[in-house]
Protein backbone atom coordinates (compact mmCIF):
# COMPACT_ATOMS: atom_id res chain seq x y z
CA UNK A 1 0.00 0.00 0.00
CA UNK A 2 3.00 2.55 0.83
CA UNK A 3 4.84 1.45 -2.20
CA UNK A 4 1.72 2.94 -4.71
CA UNK A 5 2.58 6.47 -3.57
CA UNK A 6 5.82 6.66 -3.33
CA UNK A 7 8.23 7.13 -6.48
CA UNK A 8 5.40 7.67 -9.01
CA UNK A 9 5.97 8.96 -12.81
CA UNK A 10 6.08 12.27 -12.69
CA UNK A 11 5.14 15.09 -15.51
CA UNK A 12 8.72 16.58 -15.46
CA UNK A 13 10.49 13.37 -15.47
CA UNK A 14 13.15 12.35 -18.14
CA UNK A 15 11.63 9.38 -20.71
CA UNK A 16 14.01 7.07 -19.32
CA UNK A 17 12.79 7.59 -15.61
CA UNK A 18 9.56 8.19 -16.40
CA UNK A 19 9.35 4.62 -18.09
CA UNK A 20 11.21 3.14 -15.16
CA UNK A 21 8.21 4.26 -12.93
CA UNK A 22 5.34 3.33 -14.97
CA UNK A 23 6.82 0.02 -15.18
CA UNK A 24 6.78 -0.33 -11.06
CA UNK A 25 3.53 0.86 -11.15
CA UNK A 26 2.71 -1.94 -13.68
CA UNK A 27 3.80 -4.95 -11.64
CA UNK A 28 2.77 -3.60 -8.06
CA UNK A 29 -0.50 -3.48 -10.19
CA UNK A 30 -0.31 -7.37 -11.22
CA UNK A 31 0.94 -7.78 -7.45
CA UNK A 32 -2.23 -6.48 -6.60
CA UNK A 33 -4.28 -8.68 -8.99
CA UNK A 34 -2.73 -12.07 -7.80
CA UNK A 35 -3.39 -10.85 -4.46
CA UNK A 36 -6.67 -10.36 -5.29
CA UNK A 37 -7.60 -13.38 -7.34
CA UNK A 38 -6.17 -15.54 -4.37
CA UNK A 39 -7.90 -14.03 -1.60
CA UNK A 40 -9.88 -16.34 0.54
CA UNK A 41 -11.13 -13.71 3.32
CA UNK A 42 -14.06 -11.77 1.70
CA UNK A 43 -12.97 -8.70 4.09
CA UNK A 44 -9.61 -8.74 2.87
CA UNK A 45 -10.23 -9.39 -0.66
CA UNK A 46 -12.59 -5.99 -0.74
CA UNK A 47 -9.52 -4.19 0.89
CA UNK A 48 -7.08 -5.80 -2.02
CA UNK A 49 -9.58 -4.40 -4.63
CA UNK A 50 -9.49 -1.23 -3.37
CA UNK A 51 -5.45 -1.24 -3.45
CA UNK A 52 -5.80 -2.76 -7.04
CA UNK A 53 -8.30 -0.37 -8.44
CA UNK A 54 -6.38 3.02 -6.89
CA UNK A 55 -3.09 1.26 -8.20
CA UNK A 56 -4.59 1.07 -12.06
CA UNK A 57 -5.95 4.00 -11.76
CA UNK A 58 -2.26 5.41 -10.95
CA UNK A 59 -1.02 3.65 -13.90
CA UNK A 60 -3.54 4.31 -16.28
CA UNK A 61 -2.93 7.85 -15.28
CA UNK A 62 0.52 8.51 -16.05
CA UNK A 63 0.36 6.58 -19.45
CA UNK A 64 -2.44 8.73 -20.02
CA UNK A 65 -0.35 11.87 -19.44
CA UNK A 66 2.31 10.77 -21.54
CA UNK A 67 0.46 9.93 -24.66
CA UNK A 68 -1.77 13.12 -24.32
CA UNK A 69 1.78 14.65 -24.10
CA UNK A 70 0.91 16.16 -21.07
CA UNK A 71 4.38 15.23 -19.97
CA UNK A 72 6.74 17.74 -20.08
CA UNK A 73 9.41 15.77 -22.17
CA UNK A 74 7.31 15.12 -24.86
CA UNK A 75 7.12 12.06 -27.87
CA UNK A 76 7.50 13.30 -31.35
CA UNK A 77 7.81 11.29 -34.51
CA UNK A 78 11.30 12.01 -36.74
CA UNK A 79 10.43 11.70 -40.30
CA UNK A 80 13.95 11.85 -41.32
CA UNK A 81 14.89 8.63 -40.10
CA UNK A 82 11.71 7.17 -38.92
CA UNK A 83 11.57 6.75 -35.34
CA UNK A 84 10.29 8.04 -32.13
CA UNK A 85 12.64 10.40 -30.23
CA UNK A 86 11.91 12.49 -27.17
CA UNK A 87 11.85 16.69 -27.60
CA UNK A 88 14.20 16.95 -25.30
CA UNK A 89 16.82 14.95 -27.01
CA UNK A 90 15.66 16.02 -30.50
CA UNK A 91 16.98 19.43 -29.53
CA UNK A 92 19.69 18.90 -27.03
CA UNK A 93 21.97 15.79 -28.59
CA UNK A 94 23.77 15.01 -24.55
CA UNK A 95 20.09 14.93 -23.55
CA UNK A 96 17.96 11.68 -22.34
CA UNK A 97 20.79 9.77 -22.62
CA UNK A 98 21.14 10.78 -26.02
CA UNK A 99 17.68 9.35 -27.23
CA UNK A 100 17.36 12.10 -30.20
CA UNK A 101 19.85 10.40 -31.47
CA UNK A 102 18.94 7.01 -30.92
CA UNK A 103 20.75 5.69 -27.96
CA UNK A 104 19.48 3.42 -25.76
CA UNK A 105 15.65 3.55 -27.37
CA UNK A 106 15.33 0.06 -26.83
CA UNK A 107 16.46 0.33 -22.81
CA UNK A 108 13.78 3.78 -22.70
CA UNK A 109 10.83 1.99 -24.46
CA UNK A 110 10.66 -1.20 -23.02
CA UNK A 111 9.59 -0.36 -20.27
CA UNK A 112 6.88 2.15 -21.34
CA UNK A 113 5.85 -1.16 -23.57
CA UNK A 114 5.92 -2.99 -20.27
CA UNK A 115 3.58 -0.45 -18.39
CA UNK A 116 1.23 -0.56 -21.46
CA UNK A 117 1.07 -3.76 -22.18
CA UNK A 118 -0.17 -4.82 -18.47
CA UNK A 119 -2.57 -1.83 -18.15
CA UNK A 120 -4.04 -3.09 -21.46
CA UNK A 121 -4.41 -6.52 -19.81
CA UNK A 122 -6.42 -5.53 -17.08
CA UNK A 123 -7.96 -2.21 -18.84
CA UNK A 124 -8.80 -3.38 -22.58
CA UNK A 125 -10.14 0.33 -22.75
CA UNK A 126 -6.29 1.61 -22.85
CA UNK A 127 -5.58 -0.61 -25.97
CA UNK A 128 -8.67 0.89 -28.22
CA UNK A 129 -7.66 4.47 -27.29
CA UNK A 130 -3.89 4.44 -27.10
CA UNK A 131 -3.38 1.29 -28.78
CA UNK A 132 -1.65 3.12 -32.18
CA UNK A 133 0.77 4.95 -29.59
CA UNK A 134 2.15 2.42 -28.31
CA UNK A 135 2.30 0.60 -31.51
CA UNK A 136 4.62 3.33 -32.57
CA UNK A 137 7.02 2.69 -29.87
CA UNK A 138 6.71 -1.07 -30.24
CA UNK A 139 7.34 -0.09 -34.47
CA UNK A 140 10.79 1.90 -32.89
CA UNK A 141 12.47 -1.00 -31.17
CA UNK A 142 10.58 -4.32 -32.64
CA UNK A 143 9.34 -3.53 -36.00
CA UNK A 144 9.40 -7.18 -37.74
CA UNK A 145 9.99 -5.91 -41.75
CA UNK A 146 12.52 -3.18 -43.03
CA UNK A 147 10.37 -0.44 -45.07
CA UNK A 148 12.15 2.28 -47.66
CA UNK A 149 11.81 5.83 -47.18
CA UNK A 150 10.51 5.80 -50.79
CA UNK A 151 7.59 3.70 -49.45
CA UNK A 152 3.74 5.18 -49.65
CA UNK A 153 3.36 8.10 -47.01
CA UNK A 154 0.74 5.72 -45.05
CA UNK A 155 3.06 2.85 -44.79
CA UNK A 156 4.80 3.61 -41.50
CA UNK A 157 8.59 4.08 -41.80
CA UNK A 158 11.15 2.45 -38.97
CA UNK A 159 13.42 0.58 -39.64
CA UNK A 160 13.53 -3.54 -38.76
CA UNK A 161 14.28 -4.16 -35.14
CA UNK A 162 16.57 -1.11 -34.71
CA UNK A 163 19.17 -2.00 -32.53
CA UNK A 164 19.31 -5.67 -33.08
CA UNK A 165 21.93 -6.82 -35.15
CA UNK A 166 21.33 -10.35 -36.09
CA UNK A 167 24.99 -11.19 -37.21
CA UNK A 168 25.80 -10.75 -33.70
CA UNK A 169 22.79 -12.17 -31.81
CA UNK A 170 22.10 -9.55 -29.44
CA UNK A 171 21.07 -5.56 -29.84
CA UNK A 172 23.74 -2.49 -29.49
CA UNK A 173 22.61 0.66 -27.50
CA UNK A 174 24.81 3.06 -29.86
CA UNK A 175 22.62 5.43 -31.90
CA UNK A 176 24.05 7.93 -33.96
CA UNK A 177 27.29 8.60 -31.74
CA UNK A 178 30.79 7.81 -33.47
CA UNK A 179 32.98 5.53 -31.59
CA UNK A 180 36.61 4.51 -32.44
CA UNK A 181 35.59 0.77 -31.25
CA UNK A 182 31.76 0.59 -32.97
CA UNK A 183 28.62 0.43 -31.36
CA UNK A 184 28.75 -1.42 -27.64
CA UNK A 185 26.10 -2.14 -25.15
CA UNK A 186 26.31 -2.93 -21.04
CA UNK A 187 23.17 -3.18 -19.91
CA UNK A 188 22.17 -6.53 -21.32
CA UNK A 189 19.39 -7.26 -19.13
CA UNK A 190 17.48 -3.97 -20.05
CA UNK A 191 17.85 -4.75 -23.75
CA UNK A 192 16.00 -8.39 -22.87
CA UNK A 193 13.65 -5.92 -20.71
CA UNK A 194 12.90 -4.14 -24.27
CA UNK A 195 11.64 -7.69 -26.20
CA UNK A 196 10.24 -9.13 -22.96
CA UNK A 197 7.83 -5.93 -23.06
CA UNK A 198 7.50 -5.93 -26.57
CA UNK A 199 6.83 -9.59 -26.34
CA UNK A 200 3.75 -8.44 -23.51
CA UNK A 201 2.21 -5.24 -25.83
CA UNK A 202 2.12 -7.60 -28.99
CA UNK A 203 -0.07 -10.79 -26.58
CA UNK A 204 -2.51 -7.73 -25.63
CA UNK A 205 -3.04 -6.24 -28.70
CA UNK A 206 -2.34 -8.88 -31.48
CA UNK A 207 -3.09 -12.14 -29.69
CA UNK A 208 -0.54 -15.04 -29.51
CA UNK A 209 0.57 -17.02 -32.69
CA UNK A 210 0.15 -13.54 -34.79
CA UNK A 211 3.38 -12.91 -36.70
CA UNK A 212 4.05 -10.07 -34.87
CA UNK A 213 3.74 -11.67 -31.79
CA UNK A 214 6.24 -14.59 -32.75
CA UNK A 215 8.66 -11.96 -33.91
CA UNK A 216 8.95 -10.80 -30.67
CA UNK A 217 9.68 -14.05 -29.35
CA UNK A 218 12.28 -14.63 -31.36
CA UNK A 219 13.83 -10.78 -30.64
CA UNK A 220 13.18 -11.73 -27.03
CA UNK A 221 15.31 -15.37 -27.07
CA UNK A 222 17.94 -14.47 -29.41
CA UNK A 223 18.30 -11.08 -26.90
CA UNK A 224 18.50 -13.63 -23.68
CA UNK A 225 20.89 -16.24 -25.65
CA UNK A 226 23.28 -13.32 -26.53
CA UNK A 227 23.66 -12.13 -22.96
CA UNK A 228 24.59 -15.54 -21.68
CA UNK A 229 27.24 -16.04 -24.41
CA UNK A 230 28.74 -12.73 -24.26
CA UNK A 231 27.71 -10.84 -21.30
CA UNK A 232 27.52 -13.77 -18.69
CA UNK A 233 31.19 -15.37 -17.95
CA UNK A 234 32.13 -18.65 -15.91
CA UNK A 235 35.40 -19.89 -15.50
CA UNK A 236 36.48 -23.26 -16.10
CA UNK A 237 35.40 -24.04 -12.48
CA UNK A 238 34.44 -22.01 -9.73
CA UNK A 239 35.45 -21.41 -6.33
CA UNK A 240 32.31 -23.64 -4.94
CA UNK A 241 34.03 -26.64 -6.67
CA UNK A 242 31.25 -26.75 -9.51
CA UNK A 243 32.70 -27.85 -13.30
CA UNK A 244 30.96 -26.13 -16.08
CA UNK A 245 31.47 -29.43 -17.96
CA UNK A 246 28.72 -30.85 -15.09
CA UNK A 247 25.74 -32.04 -16.65
CA UNK A 248 23.43 -30.59 -13.83
CA UNK A 249 24.75 -27.23 -15.06
CA UNK A 250 22.95 -24.60 -17.07
CA UNK A 251 26.56 -22.69 -18.09
CA UNK A 252 27.11 -21.43 -21.40
CA UNK A 253 30.76 -22.06 -22.52
CA UNK A 254 32.71 -18.85 -22.19
CA UNK A 255 34.03 -17.18 -25.30
CA UNK A 256 36.44 -15.50 -23.21
CA UNK A 257 39.90 -16.47 -21.45
CA UNK A 258 39.96 -17.83 -18.29
CA UNK A 259 41.75 -14.98 -16.53
CA UNK A 260 38.98 -12.56 -17.88
CA UNK A 261 36.11 -14.56 -17.19
CA UNK A 262 36.73 -14.38 -13.68
CA UNK A 263 35.62 -11.08 -13.65
CA UNK A 264 31.70 -12.97 -14.29
CA UNK A 265 30.15 -10.44 -15.79
CA UNK A 266 31.29 -8.04 -18.99
CA UNK A 267 30.51 -4.40 -18.09
CA UNK A 268 30.40 -3.61 -21.98
CA UNK A 269 30.36 -5.33 -25.30
CA UNK A 270 31.59 -3.75 -28.24
CA UNK A 271 31.92 -4.34 -31.90
CA UNK A 272 36.22 -4.09 -31.04
CA UNK A 273 36.21 -4.98 -27.87
CA UNK A 274 34.82 -5.61 -24.32
CA UNK A 275 35.62 -4.78 -20.69
CA UNK A 276 34.74 -5.15 -16.95
CA UNK A 277 33.45 -1.53 -16.62
CA UNK A 278 30.64 0.76 -17.08
CA UNK A 279 30.21 4.10 -18.11
CA UNK A 280 29.36 5.80 -15.04
CA UNK A 281 32.13 3.34 -13.08
CA UNK A 282 34.46 0.56 -12.58
CA UNK A 283 32.93 -0.73 -9.50
CA UNK A 284 31.73 -4.50 -9.65
CA UNK A 285 28.36 -3.53 -8.30
CA UNK A 286 27.69 -1.52 -11.49
CA UNK A 287 28.92 -3.71 -13.44
CA UNK A 288 26.71 -6.81 -12.56
CA UNK A 289 23.91 -4.98 -11.48
CA UNK A 290 23.19 -2.94 -14.46
CA UNK A 291 23.57 -6.27 -16.49
CA UNK A 292 20.40 -7.46 -14.06
CA UNK A 293 17.77 -4.68 -13.67
CA UNK A 294 14.92 -4.50 -14.06
CA UNK A 295 13.40 -7.46 -11.67
CA UNK A 296 10.81 -9.11 -13.60
CA UNK A 297 9.75 -12.64 -14.40
CA UNK A 298 12.19 -12.26 -17.74
CA UNK A 299 14.89 -12.67 -15.08
CA UNK A 300 14.47 -16.12 -14.58
CA UNK A 301 14.98 -16.97 -18.36
CA UNK A 302 17.47 -14.94 -18.49
CA UNK A 303 19.50 -15.95 -15.19
CA UNK A 304 20.47 -19.33 -14.36
CA UNK A 305 20.43 -21.05 -10.89
CA UNK A 306 23.90 -22.43 -12.01
CA UNK A 307 25.26 -19.27 -13.08
CA UNK A 308 24.14 -16.92 -10.24
CA UNK A 309 25.16 -18.98 -7.63
CA UNK A 310 29.07 -18.87 -8.79
CA UNK A 311 28.24 -15.04 -9.48
CA UNK A 312 27.07 -14.75 -6.09
CA UNK A 313 29.44 -16.80 -4.19
CA UNK A 314 32.83 -15.41 -6.18
CA UNK A 315 31.77 -11.76 -6.17
CA UNK A 316 28.61 -10.11 -4.97
CA UNK A 317 28.95 -11.85 -1.54
CA UNK A 318 32.46 -10.22 -1.25
CA UNK A 319 31.05 -6.41 -1.86
CA UNK A 320 31.34 -4.68 1.26
CA UNK A 321 29.33 -2.15 0.70
CA UNK A 322 26.56 -1.71 -1.29
CA UNK A 323 24.80 1.68 -1.92
CA UNK A 324 21.28 1.50 -0.66
CA UNK A 325 19.39 1.69 -4.01
CA UNK A 326 21.83 -1.23 -5.13
CA UNK A 327 20.68 -3.32 -2.37
CA UNK A 328 17.50 -4.40 -3.67
CA UNK A 329 19.07 -5.99 -6.67
CA UNK A 330 21.53 -8.22 -5.36
CA UNK A 331 18.82 -9.53 -2.89
CA UNK A 332 16.91 -10.34 -6.15
CA UNK A 333 19.70 -11.84 -7.76
CA UNK A 334 20.26 -13.88 -5.09
CA UNK A 335 17.07 -15.13 -4.39
CA UNK A 336 17.38 -16.91 -7.58
CA UNK A 337 20.04 -18.98 -6.03
CA UNK A 338 19.05 -19.21 -2.51
CA UNK A 339 15.42 -17.82 -1.71
CA UNK A 340 14.69 -18.33 1.34
CA UNK A 341 18.16 -17.11 2.46
CA UNK A 342 17.86 -13.99 0.19
CA UNK A 343 13.82 -13.41 1.81
CA UNK A 344 15.89 -12.95 5.28
CA UNK A 345 17.70 -9.93 3.66
CA UNK A 346 14.66 -8.27 1.71
CA UNK A 347 12.63 -7.84 4.62
CA UNK A 348 15.92 -5.50 6.18
CA UNK A 349 14.79 -3.12 2.78
CA UNK A 350 13.34 0.10 3.19
CA UNK A 351 11.55 0.78 0.33
CA UNK A 352 12.00 4.93 0.27
CA UNK A 353 15.61 4.02 0.03
CA UNK A 354 15.67 1.78 -3.25
CA UNK A 355 16.20 2.82 -7.24
CA UNK A 356 12.97 4.73 -8.31
CA UNK A 357 12.10 1.87 -10.51
CA UNK A 358 11.40 -0.81 -7.78
CA UNK A 359 9.77 -1.60 -4.96
CA UNK A 360 10.01 -3.69 -1.75
CA UNK A 361 6.31 -5.13 -2.72
CA UNK A 362 7.84 -6.37 -6.22
CA UNK A 363 11.04 -7.47 -4.29
CA UNK A 364 9.31 -9.93 -1.73
CA UNK A 365 6.89 -11.29 -4.60
CA UNK A 366 9.54 -11.74 -6.63
CA UNK A 367 11.75 -13.68 -3.87
CA UNK A 368 8.77 -15.56 -2.76
CA UNK A 369 7.84 -16.78 -6.01
CA UNK A 370 11.46 -18.66 -7.09
CA UNK A 371 11.97 -22.48 -7.45
CA UNK A 372 13.03 -23.62 -4.04
CA UNK A 373 11.34 -20.84 -1.72
CA UNK A 374 9.84 -22.67 1.26
CA UNK A 375 6.90 -20.50 3.11
CA UNK A 376 7.60 -21.98 6.40
CA UNK A 377 10.79 -21.95 6.95
CA UNK A 378 10.47 -17.58 5.86
CA UNK A 379 9.98 -15.13 8.86
CA UNK A 380 6.83 -13.01 8.42
CA UNK A 381 7.25 -9.95 7.16
CA UNK A 382 5.83 -6.72 9.58
CA UNK A 383 4.61 -3.35 9.02
CA UNK A 384 7.61 -1.25 7.61
CA UNK A 385 8.90 1.77 9.66
CA UNK A 386 12.46 3.76 8.91
CA UNK A 387 12.39 4.28 12.50
CA UNK A 388 12.84 0.37 13.51
CA UNK A 389 14.02 -1.45 10.35
CA UNK A 390 16.60 1.32 8.96
CA UNK A 391 18.36 3.98 9.28
CA UNK A 392 18.95 5.60 6.62
CA UNK A 393 21.87 6.67 4.92
CA UNK A 394 22.66 10.69 4.79
CA UNK A 395 22.86 10.65 0.99
CA UNK A 396 19.75 8.52 0.91
CA UNK A 397 16.10 10.56 -1.02
CA UNK A 398 14.63 10.30 1.99
CA UNK A 399 16.85 11.65 4.34
CA UNK A 400 16.50 15.00 2.58
CA UNK A 401 13.40 16.22 2.65
CA UNK A 402 13.19 18.15 -0.80
CA UNK A 403 13.76 14.56 -1.95
CA UNK A 404 11.41 12.94 0.09
CA UNK A 405 8.65 15.06 -0.77
CA UNK A 406 9.45 14.78 -4.59
CA UNK A 407 8.53 10.92 -3.94
CA UNK A 408 12.40 9.89 -4.79
CA UNK A 409 14.09 6.75 -4.02
CA UNK A 410 17.81 5.25 -3.41
CA UNK A 411 20.72 7.59 -3.42
CA UNK A 412 20.19 11.18 -4.02
CA UNK A 413 22.82 13.26 -2.23
CA UNK A 414 24.90 12.36 -3.90
CA UNK A 415 23.77 9.75 -6.77
CA UNK A 416 25.64 6.44 -7.03
CA UNK A 417 27.97 8.70 -9.58
CA UNK A 418 28.38 11.06 -7.02
CA UNK A 419 26.58 14.16 -8.48
CA UNK A 420 24.04 16.23 -6.27
CA UNK A 421 20.58 16.35 -7.25
CA UNK A 422 18.81 20.26 -6.73
CA UNK A 423 16.52 18.68 -4.43
CA UNK A 424 19.39 18.11 -1.58
CA UNK A 425 19.30 19.82 1.51
CA UNK A 426 23.18 20.41 1.92
CA UNK A 427 24.91 20.78 -1.53
CA UNK A 428 28.53 21.96 -1.96
CA UNK A 429 29.93 22.90 -5.87
CA UNK A 430 32.82 23.85 -6.30
CA UNK A 431 33.00 26.50 -9.35
CA UNK A 432 36.88 28.06 -11.06
CA UNK A 433 36.56 31.66 -10.60
CA UNK A 434 38.12 34.04 -13.47
CA UNK A 435 41.43 34.62 -11.28
CA UNK A 436 42.05 30.67 -11.07
CA UNK A 437 40.61 30.65 -7.72
CA UNK A 438 38.45 27.86 -6.21
CA UNK A 439 34.99 29.15 -4.89
CA UNK A 440 32.92 26.90 -3.21
CA UNK A 441 29.14 27.81 -2.11
CA UNK A 442 27.22 25.76 0.25
CA UNK A 443 23.84 25.47 0.83
CA UNK A 444 22.20 24.27 3.67
CA UNK A 445 18.51 24.24 4.82
CA UNK A 446 17.31 23.77 8.27
CA UNK A 447 14.70 22.03 9.75
CA UNK A 448 11.87 24.77 9.86
CA UNK A 449 13.03 25.60 6.12
CA UNK A 450 15.67 28.63 6.54
CA UNK A 451 18.21 28.30 3.54
CA UNK A 452 21.66 29.34 4.40
CA UNK A 453 24.16 29.97 1.49
CA UNK A 454 28.07 30.33 2.59
CA UNK A 455 30.72 30.86 0.29
CA UNK A 456 34.72 29.95 0.20
CA UNK A 457 37.65 30.57 -1.93
CA UNK A 458 40.85 28.70 -2.32
CA UNK A 459 43.85 29.54 -4.22
CA UNK A 460 45.14 27.65 -7.26
CA UNK A 461 48.58 28.78 -8.39
CA UNK A 462 49.03 25.38 -10.10
CA UNK A 463 46.11 26.06 -12.56
CA UNK A 464 43.80 23.72 -11.14
CA UNK A 465 40.86 25.55 -11.95
CA UNK A 466 41.84 24.55 -15.96
CA UNK A 467 41.82 20.21 -14.73
CA UNK A 468 38.72 21.44 -12.88
CA UNK A 469 36.96 22.56 -16.04
CA UNK A 470 38.17 19.55 -17.87
CA UNK A 471 36.81 17.14 -15.21
CA UNK A 472 33.24 18.05 -16.47
CA UNK A 473 31.48 15.63 -18.68
CA UNK A 474 30.70 18.20 -21.08
CA UNK A 475 34.34 18.71 -22.03
CA UNK A 476 34.67 15.13 -23.05
CA UNK A 477 33.50 14.26 -26.46
CA UNK A 478 32.90 10.62 -25.85
CA UNK A 479 30.92 11.74 -22.35
CA UNK A 480 28.63 14.14 -23.60
CA UNK A 481 25.51 12.76 -23.09
CA UNK A 482 26.31 12.86 -19.20
CA UNK A 483 25.66 15.53 -16.58
CA UNK A 484 28.17 16.79 -13.85
CA UNK A 485 32.32 15.66 -13.14
CA UNK A 486 33.32 12.22 -15.47
CA UNK A 487 36.98 12.69 -15.51
CA UNK A 488 36.96 11.92 -12.36
CA UNK A 489 33.89 12.12 -11.01
CA UNK A 490 33.25 13.60 -7.21
CA UNK A 491 33.74 9.97 -6.16
CA UNK A 492 37.46 10.21 -7.33
CA UNK A 493 36.81 7.44 -10.50
CA UNK A 494 37.70 8.36 -14.01
CA UNK A 495 34.99 6.80 -16.26
CA UNK A 496 35.82 4.92 -19.24
CA UNK A 497 34.42 7.62 -21.55
CA UNK A 498 37.05 9.77 -20.23
CA UNK A 499 39.38 11.39 -23.66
Amino acid sequence: QRDVTIALPEPEENIYGYGKQAARLAQLAMIAHELVSHSGDDDIEDGLAELFNATVDKLEDSLQTLFRRENSDKLVYDANLGGIVSTDGLFNTNADFGNGRYNDHHFHYGYILHASAVLGKLRPSFVAEFGDLVDALYMDVAFESNIQSSSPAEVAFFPGSRHKLWFDGHSFASGLFPFGNGKSQESSSESVNCYYGAYLWSLVRNGAGSKKTDFARLLLATEIRGAKTYWQMVPSSSSSGKDTDDEEDDYTPTVYSAEFAENYMVGNVGMLDVYCSTWFGSNKLYVHMINFLPVTAAAAALFDKAYVTAEYDNVLSKLHEIDESWKGFVVANHAIASPNEAWKDALKIYSPTMDAGFSKSQLLFFVMTREGFVWGDAPTPKEESSDDMFIASPSSCSSNPGCASANLGGECCPTAAGLYLGCCTDQSQTTATSDGDDETTTTTSDSDGETTTTTSHSNNDDNTADSSSDASCSSHAQCGNLAGDCCPAKNGAMLDCCT
